[in-house]
């Protein structure tokens, strides 16, 4: 269902809702029903990057692909429902940083209590307004870009917010492909990735300082771990062989490294991850029964 409004009322809105940033935020839109997808679109296209998908499996993909700065999902839907579907971001360590707005024809005390359980950061239920929309997923994102900021204080990079001058883009470029090249090898440690560098230590150690707050042997963790992430999704192998495959020396530093950076171990990752994506099966047999 679409919500109604005056358009006067959106028409207001829109002069004073002013995106600030050269790069607009991108948001996921997920919805089974085209009409209220399509209506949303246009309201959101003029201030965000839009992404479109009908349904909670189709969401998730486009999620895991692009890492959107907010993915805004109806509840009802075949398939996988809202609810799946965020519980499922959630879960996720490369993707639970990810607002979820939730959006139900059904504005009861149950939906919002079902939407807090899987982790929903917003909930609306209808009526609303487009002005209501737009200021909570104007307010959202700017919260997500304090935190951002706070933690980049604390060593934590989001590369869309790094100011990139020529010279420091070859550098991060350099280093990302040689990272990528090396991760595999457990015995890659400082000394050697000076040399792929082509600088002394210490050079090194200063250049990462300086561009990304950080030492280069814990950019490499991160890009080990979050490459593990990627490769625990797609069920390239067990822990033990993902732990390996990235460059930890045994699967108990690996699964250390994990539960220290995402909060969770691989294990209770994979195990959650399993049952929410088996209830969202079920889930869509029981709708194919029905539909047959």
């Amino acid at each position: 269902m679409i919500p109604s409004l005056p358009r006067t009322e959106h028409a207001g809105w829109k002069a004073r809702h002013v995106v600030t940033s050269q790069i607009r935020p991108t948001i996921v839109l997920v919805n089974d029903d085209k009409a209220s997808r399509v209506y949303h679109k246009r309201l959101f296209e003029k201030f965000y990057h839009i992404i479109e998908a009908a349904h909670g499996h189709e969401g998730l993909a486009k999620a895991q692909k692009h890492v959107p700065d907010l993915i805004i999902s109806s509840i009802m839907m075949p398939y996988m429902d809202g609810l799946d579907l965020c519980r499922l971001i959630k879960l996720s360590p490369a993707l639970k940083h990810i607002p979820v707005l939730l959006l139900s024809e059904e504005n009861t005390l149950e939906y919002h209590l079902l939407g807090l359980e899987v982790g929903a950061d917003l909930f609306l239920g209808l009526p609303y307004s487009d002005k209501l929309l737009l200021a909570q997923v104007k307010n959202v994102l700017q919260n997500r870009t304090y935190i951002r900021s706070h933690y980049s204080s604390k060593k934590f990079v989001e590369p869309t917010n790094i100011h990139v001058l020529a010279p420091e883009k070859r550098f991060l470029n350099q280093v990302k492909t040689i990272v990528e090249a090396e991760m595999g090898d457990a015995g890659f440690n400082l000394s050697a990735f000076a040399e792929k560098m082509h600088r002394c230590e210490r050079q090194l150690q200063r250049k990462f300082k300086a561009f990304l707050g950080m030492t280069p042997m814990e950019y490499v963790r991160v890009m080990r771990l979050k490459r593990a992430v990627q490769l625990l999704e797609q069920g390239a192998g067990t822990i033990a062989e993902v732990a390996f495959q990235v460059g930890f020396k045994n699967p108990r530093h690996f699964t250390s490294s994990f539960r220290k950076f995402f909060d969770v171990t691989p294990t209770q990752y994979l195990e959650a991850t399993e049952n929410a994506q088996k209830t969202a099966w079920r889930k869509h047999k029981r709708i194919q029964g029905v539909e047959e």
